[in-house]
């Protein structure tokens, strides 16, 4: 891999931090030398959008999303792996691969969720999402 790093995606559960727990060992094994941790808001409804301030809006998305990241942020920290921390908004399967791109990392590591249906028994959609956008090698973490 590179020293672009690779992206994570966190939301705070404990599939994410199987995932981050594993990007860490690949930082560990040299396969990559830091580590981005995205936590990716859901997009807001329009109507929502016109009755809220945005300042007000997106300092809520900052402060959510740091709380869904602090875990992972501390996990990096305990394994001494450099770690970078993003919050986003949108469509997360999108912004992942979107970010992914931006930041030039070598590849996205996330979790998988099991979910019903013959589609979602492997990823979750979000992964799903991930998987079928993005150009770059994704490691899913069970």
């Amino acid at each position: 891999m590179t020293d672009n790093g690779l992206l994570v995606a966190v939301d705070g559960s404990a599939h994410a931090a199987r995932a981050v727990a594993h990007a860490i060992s690949l930082v560990k094994r040299g396969l990559a030398t830091r580590l981005h941790l995205l936590n990716v808001q859901p997009p807001l409804d329009e109507a929502i959008g016109k009755l809220i301030a945005p300042e007000t809006i997106d300092a809520h998305r900052r402060d959510a999303g740091n709380k869904a990241l602090s875990s992972a942020q501390a996990m990096c920290a305990d394994a001494s792996v450099p770690a970078e921390s993003h919050v986003d908004a949108g469509r997360p399967g999108a912004v992942i691969v979107e970010q992914a791109s931006a930041l030039d990392c070598a590849a996205i590591v996330m979790g998988t969720r099991g979910h019903s249906g013959a589609a979602g028994m492997l990823m979750g959609s979000v992964t799903q999402d991930v998987v079928n956008r993005g150009s770059r090698p994704v490691w899913l973490v069970k």
